[in-house]
């Protein structure tokens, strides 16, 4: 029984290991204020380009109404949020999965242990949504 929680730890610590090294991103693009519909996934907007400073319309625009259960956007420039959308209601994390497994990884393996990743992290592809 003790090797069986042994090796379950292990297999959850592989896991997490290979997720948190596999980065995913999802972008979009399109007029400001505007968000697909991506059947509740919040997109990540992608940071590296540099992009214009965004008008008074863009910052004031509505989110579409059925496309997400809460939303909130922060504007690094005008150093406010510009929309909101049901942000004091209660909805489980999206990556509630992630905190459960790295619950229980850490509660059978010592923090100090370290883990070697092999030729197995070579099999998720780039974009990969683990």
């Amino acid at each position: 029984m003790k090797m069986l929680k042994r090796l379950s730890a292990l297999l959850t610590a592989v896991a997490i290991i290979t997720l948190t090294s596999c980065q995913t991103k999802k972008t979009f693009s399109g007029d400001a204020g505007t968000f697909p519909d991506m059947s509740g996934m919040m997109p990540v907007v992608d940071i590296t380009q540099p992009t214009a400073a965004p008008t008074e319309a863009s910052t004031l625009a509505e989110l579409p109404a059925d496309s997400y259960k809460t939303a909130l956007t922060y504007c690094v420039d005008t150093d406010r949020f510009s929309q909101q959308k049901d942000i004091d209601k209660r909805i489980y994390p999206a990556s509630m999965t992630k905190f459960l497994t790295a619950y229980t990884a850490l509660k059978y393996v010592k923090p100090e242990t370290k883990f070697k990743v092999g030729s197995e992290l070579d099999m998720v592809q780039p974009e990969s949504s683990l």
